[in-house]
């Protein structure tokens, strides 16, 4: 066994240390990291070989820091049948944000390719080569693609809003949409301020909104359903995540110090018909209606209207 799956064996003590502390119950996909720049000395004064009964990890904990990137410092050392055989010094481990989506396009397969174009070859891998079948808005060069879309659930906060967003791809926690199987958006379409300026991070009033949802010929939601239509629970996920993603794009979070959540408090809603599959892509328009800041919260209320093949199929006020 080499010198240094031996010390990686100690550093997964030093992790399943720091999870037993508590760390990682509310930093989501963040991942454990040895300490950079740094050198530790290694001692490696023994072998575990195929005869060997067992080795045993010990960490002696010298610091311990709680945030706002926990870390634990520890002198370790590494037994073989009671027999000191690895020692090191002072090793730094850390547990620092990470989103799944980093991880997941390093280990997605490639695009596949179709008449000459490329096409992804699941929901979740294939991203690196990925090509929007519409075109979509672009603000400040940013455009915002079923990547961005799916970042603003699994991915780093810039990759979904641009460089305005960077402060929260280190410690700090920002309100998410859901990821897969949960997530009805596929592209945004069109945004402005609505005087045909963008508006980006501006926190204004008439802010609106144009999102396209392909519908899958076969999905869950229609294969468990009691009929061929979208089910009025993921209708309401459909209508309401445009305005999360409207209330992201004004820079809602950057105003304020507090880390933020959606929470939806009322609305009123009208189904005109039911969406079906056939019917083929779900459109929807919203406009910010008001935006009034109080007490840690910021309250918005919106417009929103549904349509398929450019019928009104589903309308709400909400907030």
């Amino acid at each position: 066994m080499p010198g240094t799956l031996m010390f990686e064996g100690c550093l997964q003590m030093m992790a399943f240390y720091l999870g037993a502390m508590g760390y990682t119950l509310e930093r989501d996909a963040w991942r454990f990291e040895v300490q950079r720049d740094k050198p530790y000395p290694m001692r490696c004064r023994g072998q575990v070989t195929p005869q060997s009964k067992q080795v045993v990890y010990e960490i002696f904990v010298k610091e311990l820091v709680a945030g706002p990137v926990p870390t634990v410092v520890a002198d370790i050392l590494c037994t073989v049948d009671g027999l000191k055989a690895f020692h090191a010094r002072s090793v730094g481990l850390s547990l620092v944000p990470d989103w799944p989506l980093g991880q997941w396009e390093k280990l997605a397969p490639h695009a596949e390719q179709l008449d000459g174009e490329l096409i992804p070859v699941s929901t979740l891998g294939g991203l690196q080569r990925w090509v929007e079948p519409k075109p979509v808005a672009t603000v400040d060069g940013f455009a915002f693609d079923y990547r961005s879309l799916l970042a603003c659930a699994w991915g780093a906060p810039s990759e979904a809003f641009g460089p305005i967003y960077e402060r929260f791809d280190g410690a700090r926690r920002v309100a998410r949409l859901p990821g897969p199987p949960y997530h009805f958006m596929s592209r945004i379409t069109e945004v402005s301020d609505g005087e045909g300026a963008h508006g980006m991070g501006a926190m204004k009033v008439g802010t609106r909104v144009a999102v396209e949802y392909d519908l899958p010929e076969q999905t869950w939601y229609l294969q468990q359903n009691g009929a061929r239509t979208m089910p009025f629970c993921v209708l309401m996920e459909a209508a309401l995540q445009p305005c999360g993603w409207l209330a992201s794009y004004v820079g809602s979070a950057l105003t304020t110090d507090i880390d933020l959540l959606f929470r939806n408090l009322d609305g009123t809603g009208t189904l005109y018909e039911d969406i079906l599959p056939e019917n083929g892509t779900f459109a929807t328009r919203v406009r910010i209606d008001a935006i009034s800041q109080s007490a840690g919260m910021i309250i918005e209320s919106f417009t929103v209207e549904c349509s398929q093949q450019g019928r009104k199929v589903f309308d709400m006020k909400t907030v």
